[in-house]
């Protein structure tokens, strides 16, 4: 990046940002060029962390939704096959409670998960996602 002289406006464009800084008073130019370097580095390395850290928060939510959905296929699929298994059958009443209690509990549990990704910390709702620009 090549520096204008900084007796009076500095004008740099990084990719879609330009900055403009107008420079007045005493001092020492070189090591106010090195500080601004130094600054514009650290913002454009902070800029890629958040952007790369976006891009894995977006992936693991894009994954937690496959998984809800294998989760939601699971139960629906065990729970066809189970019944046409036991089509005719009369189970012991235990049984029963039990084949019951197990798909009560995988489908509370998958509510249970779609609920926690859909609320923050303290439970409240969070706003629908935004399209990406």
């Amino acid at each position: 990046m090549a520096w204008p002289d900084l007796e009076d406006n500095v004008h740099i464009t990084i990719g879609d940002f330009c900055v403009h800084v107008h420079v007045h008073g005493e001092g020492d130019a070189e090591t106010f060029r090195q500080s601004v370097l130094k600054l514009l580095g650290t913002i454009k390395s902070n800029t890629e962390k958040l952007m790369s850290s976006l891009d894995d928060d977006l992936a693991l939510i894009q994954s937690q939704g496959t998984q809800i959905a294998g989760v939601n296929t699971l139960i629906t699929t065990l729970n066809q096959r189970v019944a046409d298994a036991l089509s005719g059958v009369t189970l012991p009443p235990a049984v029963q409670a039990k084949v019951d209690a197990v798909f009560t509990g995988l489908t509370d549990n998958s509510a249970a998960l779609a609920t926690a990704l859909a609320t923050d910390a303290g439970g409240n709702p969070l706003p629908p996602p935004q399209p990406a620009p």
